[in-house]
């Protein structure tokens, strides 16, 4: 076969899409069973039945069996979400439904349980995403190369590998399938609304219905849509439109149905439209809506020779009316547009906000540059800033000067550079909050901003080479710029389009090589071709091992133990009786218990407010009074208190601390340091290695210890810590002596004596030091030559602000002063370390240091005393932070 023949096989067009089928379907199937490979492992042990993956599909699979239940249909009120006052509506995405049918087609051809197929759609979804995706990249790029290169990154792309494997079954992997259909129908949209009425009105009403979709499927989606279509379209507005009355047309259309279709779905998402497009990112449609219809009608009075309006004054005739007249409007509703620009300022700064919840929750942190690239791998990550360079490179070619068209390309690397770069990392100089990293960011938005109006003021873009397609590439990859900044859990939804950049590199790079006449830029394309080839390959083997590694060995969020404690809780609890305890659980003690509780992921239980009051009235308070009040007025049965707690308690701390962050603490565990523990005729002096700090003020004798200082978002600047703990046994009569904490406050060591020690079920109360105590536990070696455990092996430090707390006293010391005695244990649920140390026969409390702290799931049958009052100020949301601690005091 000679060389003619080959060439002639490779550019015959359907030997091209049957070659790409081929490698799509593998890439497909590939990554497919790799998602799949956890399957075994999404088993309840305790009933054999299939589980979720992550916490919050639990609620999902809970909706889908209550509509099976409950005949296709939803109760008027979901019960399991118990509020006293106001009956808690249910969520309005459409998942569950589609599960439901799901699961009603898949009994056509055997036997399948809902959950079975709850756990397996999101693997589905993916599917069917990953095939939209590769079209997309397809019309996008024009590349059929580039839309695999994409895809396949994107199939073994770890970012995108745990929200879409079996078992996590939320809102994410359908979500992800109406977004890419979104854009794709929006591409398709923008090369033809314009030819005829016809296209115009069925292409507007279509783009409606797929936004209805985003928002109906995954609602945390909807923002990049609301984003990305009025930045592009606003763009093709100025850039490339034929029709100003069509295009108009258009705009309206699709606002206006996005808002309506979602009643297809749910009436009431309606209203979540409307807040949607009411809200900071939202407000860009209208925004964007204003700015054409001015253009228009400025347009429409200079052919008309109205008002002597000049031509060459257009653009600032367009701003000068666009500022009056929204500033106007933003009035009557409310508004003014110096409030508009610093919530939109505060919005890219701090996209989730500075509430203690969000701030708290580990996947909303705002995420560093240097995050960005520990996600994709710093090779993917630098071909994705190289390929969005290219796209402004690209687009400026529509410039008519060549020279404006270099400067063009310039300003979008200054723009782009701006945002990436002005947040590193928090040790950084740009680490995003101080001055200097605002100033860059502010800088290279503003030249880019600047620039391009002065070439549009001048008309310097030749419509005819504007290219819509690349219109659209460059608003999405401002906005996915733009998101990458904004929290960590935002990294799944813009994966797709940092890899589709990566794509676009490979591609365009290959292109320049092979056209270049200059013999020195082709050798440097040649060498940034291979390096990106390369890159992209060793990427794709490594994205593969890392994720079949991963795949296979992640199970149920909700581990053997919970899975036995919620056994308990079904076989040994009546229907009905509610349940307390920090909102992680929430959906597990609802779906897996299937109990009701007072909190859960949601955050939003009608008007009370889970998270501050449980943290702060129940498991920080140190007044028991405040735990049996709170519990008694939400009609609790049982508490439950699960051993992560203890490493949730700076969260839970912060989170229900006042305004002064009187709460906030954390509880170190350390194990004995071998190497200082010294043997004497006398007895042991043992040493315990603790990683703390010193929560608030310690004045003890002539000692002063600082506490934190805080910043306006609560961040605390440590000064003091405390380094371990002394602790003497006598060889006498096996007595422990009073214990000495050591606390280092500017590298000078201060022993305190501590007050407390609780061991073995008993305090010993010495009378006499800080209000303070170590609670000492088991730890647990193993070695060659066997299990070894030390009885007195690692302590629990509580320091005066954490040892008078409800999750200390009743949590790690079984209530010692008796202040909880209408709180009663019912059921210890073990970890399954220890069970199995208790089952070789190792004498070990519930409390087991090995490898980390490791406890039991508690869960108490709790009564009040005879006085408990009800205060109805728990029913109604918080004026304040600590607003109901006047009644305790």
């Amino acid at each position: 076969m000679n060389k003619d023949v080959v060439l002639g096989v490779l550019k015959n067009k359907k030997f091209q899409l049957i070659a790409v089928g081929i490698i799509l379907f593998i890439i497909l199937f590939w990554s497919a069973s790799i998602r799949m490979s956890n399957w075994d492992l999404l088993t309840d042990s305790t009933t054999g039945e299939k589980i979720p993956l992550a916490l919050d599909p639990y609620y999902f699979l809970r909706v889908a069996e209550t509509i099976v239940d409950n005949g296709g249909s939803l109760p008027t009120a979901d019960v399991m979400r118990h509020n006293p006052v106001v009956e808690t509506s249910w969520h309005h995405e459409i998942m569950p439904n589609v599960v439901v049918q799901m699961w009603r087609v898949a009994n056509i051809f055997g036997d399948y349980s809902i959950r079975e197929v709850n756990v397996f759609s999101p693997v589905f979804f993916y599917g069917i995403g990953l095939i939209i995706f590769f079209f997309l990249a397809y019309v996008l790029t024009k590349s059929k190369i580039a839309a695999l290169v994409s895809s396949g990154l994107l199939a073994f792309s770890p970012a995108y590998l745990y929200r879409t494997m079996a078992g996590f079954s939320d809102h994410e992997s359908i979500g992800m399938v109406a977004v890419f259909a979104c854009l794709l129908f929006y591409v398709l949209a923008l090369k033809a609304f314009e030819k005829d009425w016809k296209r115009t009105i069925l292409y507007g009403l279509g783009l409606g219905f797929f936004t209805a979709l985003v928002m109906a499927t995954w609602s945390g989606a909807i923002t990049l849509i609301l984003m990305v279509i009025p930045v592009s379209f606003g763009l093709y507005w100025l850039l490339k439109e034929n029709d100003k009355i069509k295009s108009i047309s258009f705009y309206v259309i699709w606002l206006v149905s996005s808002i309506f279709i979602p009643a297809i779905f749910n009436s009431s998402l309606v209203n979540q439209m409307i807040g949607r497009l009411s809200g900071t990112y939202g407000l860009i449609s209208q925004a964007v809506l204003g700015l054409i219809l001015i253009d228009y009608i400025i347009d429409l009075l200079i052919a008309r020779g109205k008002f002597g309006i000049r031509k060459e004054k257009k653009t600032w005739y367009v701003l000068g009316s666009f500022v009056v007249l929204g500033s106007a409007a933003l009035t009557i509703v409310g508004k003014n547009v110096f409030g508009i620009i610093k919530s939109i300022w505060h919005a890219v700064l701090f996209p989730f906000g500075t509430g203690r919840v969000g701030l708290t929750v580990a996947e909303n942190s705002q995420p560093y540059l240097t995050d960005w690239i520990s996600q994709s791998s710093a090779m993917i990550f630098w071909l994705f800033v190289l390929g969005i360079f290219l796209i402004g490179i690209e687009f400026g070619k529509s410039i008519k000067s060549k020279k404006h068209s270099l400067m063009f390309g310039l300003s979008w690397i200054v723009l782009i550079s701006a945002m990436l770069f002005s947040r590193i990392s928090s040790s950084s100089i740009f680490n995003g909050e101080n001055f200097i990293s605002q100033a860059v960011y502010l800088i290279g938005v503003a030249i880019f901003v600047i620039y391009f109006g002065w070439l549009n003021m001048h008309k310097m873009f030749e419509k005819s080479r504007v290219n819509s397609l690349l219109i659209l590439l460059m608003a999405l990859m401002f906005i996915v710029v733009l998101n990458g900044r904004s929290a960590t859990r935002t990294f799944f939804l813009i994966a797709p389009f940092v890899l589709l950049s990566v794509g676009y590199f490979v591609v365009k790079i290959f292109g320049y090589a092979w056209n270049s006449k200059d013999d020195v830029l082709k050798i440097i394309f040649w060498g940034l071709f291979l390096v990106a080839l390369f890159g992209v390959l060793i990427s794709i083997s490594s994205y593969e091992e890392t994720i079949s590694g991963q795949a296979k060995n992640t199970g149920p969020s909700a581990s053997v133990q919970w899975q036995g404690a919620m056994a308990w809780v079904r076989n040994n609890t009546d229907e009905g009786e509610k349940f307390a305890h920090w909102w992680d659980y929430g959906y597990w003690v609802q779906t897996l218990g299937e109990r009701p509780t007072v909190a859960d992921g949601g955050h939003f239980q009608g008007a009370v407010d889970g998270n501050e009051r449980i943290g702060r009235y129940v498991l920080t308070t140190d007044k028991p009074a405040s735990a049996y009040s709170f519990l008694k007025t939400q009609e609790i049965s049982y508490l439950l208190i699960d051993p992560t707690d203890l490493g949730k308690y700076a969260a839970y701390s912060k989170i229900g601390s006042d305004d002064n962050w009187d709460r906030f603490s954390m509880i170190p565990v350390g194990a004995v340091d071998e190497k200082n523990t010294q043997e004497t005729a006398a007895g042991i002096t043992t040493v315990y290695q603790l990683n703390g700090v010193v929560d608030e003020d310690i004045y003890y004798e002539d000692i002063f210890l600082p506490g934190p200082s805080y910043d306006d978002r609560g961040r605390p600047s440590y000064k003091a810590y405390i380094g371990g703990i002394i602790l003497k046994i006598r060889s006498s009569d096996g007595g422990i002596e009073q214990p000495e904490a050591v606390y280092i406050y500017n590298n000078v060591q201060h022993r305190i004596p501590l007050r407390y020690v609780y061991i073995n079920g008993d305090i010993h109360d010495f009378g006499s030091g800080l209000e303070s105590a170590i609670r000492l536990i088991p730890s647990v070696g193993q070695s060659g030559q066997g299990m070894s455990i030390n009885p007195l092996g690692a302590g629990i430090y509580l320091s005066p602000r954490t040892f008078n707390t409800l999750f200390a006293k009743l949590y790690l010391m079984d209530d010692p002063l008796d202040e909880y005695e209408d709180i009663s244990l019912v059921h210890s649920e073990d970890s399954p370390f220890v069970k199995a140390v208790k089952a070789q026969g190792g004498a070990v409390s519930d409390f087991v240091y090995y490898q980390g702290f490791r406890g039991p799931i508690k869960i108490w049958d709790v009564d009040y005393p005879t006085d408990t009052p009800v205060y109805e100020e728990f029913l109604k949301p918080q004026t304040s932070y600590g607003d109901m601690d006047w009644r305790f005091e």
